[in-house]
């Protein structure tokens, strides 16, 4: 059996009653929209799915992730060097980190080595009048 602490059992009663209401099928459906990746626009595989939830999905999902995201950081599992997908955090933010890093190894006469790899694909977006 696995102890939650109040805060998670009380967000996960939540979660199962909303989600007791056989009636609402806004939480048990999305739309699915292909997002065109590259290459050939008439091969299906140049395509994946990208899924449009309701507004109240929408919010759930941002609560759990903030209360998954307190604990994780609580707890040591993220860690404080990490800034993609954190809140109040952003590629600025980790290019100001690393520009002081560096600043200290060039002042103290220290080697440095840099590899930054770009994930830029790996983010598609669905323009938001594509339902």
């Amino acid at each position: 059996m696995v102890l939650l602490a109040p805060s998670w059992r009380a967000l996960l009663y939540l979660i199962n009653e909303l989600a007791s209401y056989a009636d609402n099928t806004d939480m048990k459906t999305a739309v699915v929209v292909p997002a065109y990746k590259k290459g050939s626009s008439s091969d299906p595989a140049n395509y994946r799915p990208i899924s449009q939830t309701s507004v109240f999905c929408k919010l759930m999902e941002r609560v759990i992730v903030g209360e998954m995201s307190n604990y994780l950081f609580s707890i040591g599992a993220i860690s404080k060097h990490q800034h993609g997908f954190v809140a109040k955090r952003s590629t600025t933010t980790n290019l100001l980190e690393t520009l002081n890093d560096w600043t200290l190894s060039i002042d103290n006469c220290l080697k440095q080595t840099v590899v930054y790899v770009d994930f830029a694909r790996a983010f598609d977006s669905v323009p938001p009048n594509s339902k």
